[in-house]
């Protein structure tokens, strides 16, 4: 049995929710089960004291866990895997006095941060199955969607003036290059 339970969250942006205690360590989410509370109820209610980020804002990876053991190899935290499913969202600690941050954090920069030993293991682990499943790939926000129907609807619109001869042939290849530019489709 896990004393503990917590997330572990990632954005559109190959970030993950990183918590900083006022000693310095680095953590992910994570909290004491109370009585009667099932583990995933912990995950979240601790998630949402320590970045603000809300039950509905995250997509479990069903199946998916980490176990954290202590130094001496007891049982001690189980981190589950998450998406938001927002977008970006800031994040926060609702009590500064318990943390004194919590951030998006690269997951390439994971390993330079001052996590204790035990959560390290954790952190190789978490880099390699993400880097292995490609779990960011697959996270598609809202404003992504959004960008692309709008470069879709400036295209179309585009199109249909240079069909109807609103625009004439260098002008067309001069906005047309501007939106390549512009949305990075080389």
């Amino acid at each position: 049995m896990y004393p503990c339970s917590g997330f572990v969250i990632l954005n559109y942006k190959d970030e993950i929710a990183v918590v900083t205690t006022p000693k310095g360590y680095c953590s992910f989410p994570k909290g004491k089960l109370h009585a009667e509370e099932k583990y995933i109820e912990t995950a979240y209610r601790e998630t949402q004291e320590e970045t603000g980020i809300l039950k509905g804002d995250i997509d479990v990876i069903d199946g998916v866990t980490f176990e954290e053991k202590s130094k001496k190899g007891n049982p001690s935290v189980i981190y589950f895997i998450g998406k938001l499913n927002i977008g970006y969202k800031e994040i926060y600690p609702e009590n500064p006095a318990e943390l004194s941050e919590a951030k998006w954090v690269n997951i390439n920069s994971l390993k330079k941060l001052n996590f204790r030993e035990p959560r390290m293991k954790i952190v190789s682990k978490i880099i390699k199955y993400i880097s292995k499943n490609k779990i960011s790939n697959i996270i598609i926000s809202i404003y992504d969607l959004i960008i692309y129907w709008k470069l879709y609807n400036m295209l179309r619109l585009l199109f249909l003036t240079f069909y109807l001869n609103i625009l004439d042939q260098h002008h067309f290849y001069a906005l047309y290059h501007l939106y390549q530019v512009l949305f990075d489709l080389k």
